[in-house]
């Protein structure tokens, strides 16, 4: 099943941003390159009671920021930089969304990172 957004995140969210969040969950490669990490260093910062959301939207930013690059590599043009196909508001926006939804599944204790191996 094909992963989709969060419908209340998705009304805060630009087009651009929503379609980079489901070309990541639904691309293995970017999935497991870009978000796994990422998501089991969040978790574990949960599970150690830890967990901080600002320090969380600030590390899936590195999450947003490698994403846009690799969409624009397999999907975009030579002449135009990654960063104007996404601009700072839409990865801002995706990493909050992403770090908002871990918080949600950690909530309800869907995680378990032992289980997340690429």
């Amino acid at each position: 099943m094909a992963y989709t957004p969060n419908p209340t995140a998705t009304e805060q969210q630009s087009p651009a941003s929503v379609e980079l969040e489901l070309w990541l969950m639904n691309d293995y490669g970017a999935y497991a390159a870009y978000y796994l990490p990422r998501a089991r260093s969040l978790a574990k910062h949960w599970r150690n009671n830890d967990f901080d959301l600002d320090l969380g939207i600030k590390l899936m930013r590195y999450c947003a920021n490698d994403a846009a690059k690799q969409y624009n590599t397999e999907h975009g043009s030579m002449s135009v930089k990654w960063s104007d196909v996404f601009s700072v508001k839409d990865r801002d926006q995706l990493a909050e969304s992403l770090a908002r939804s871990l918080v949600d599944e950690f909530k309800l204790g869907w995680f378990k990172p032992t289980d997340w191996k690429a």
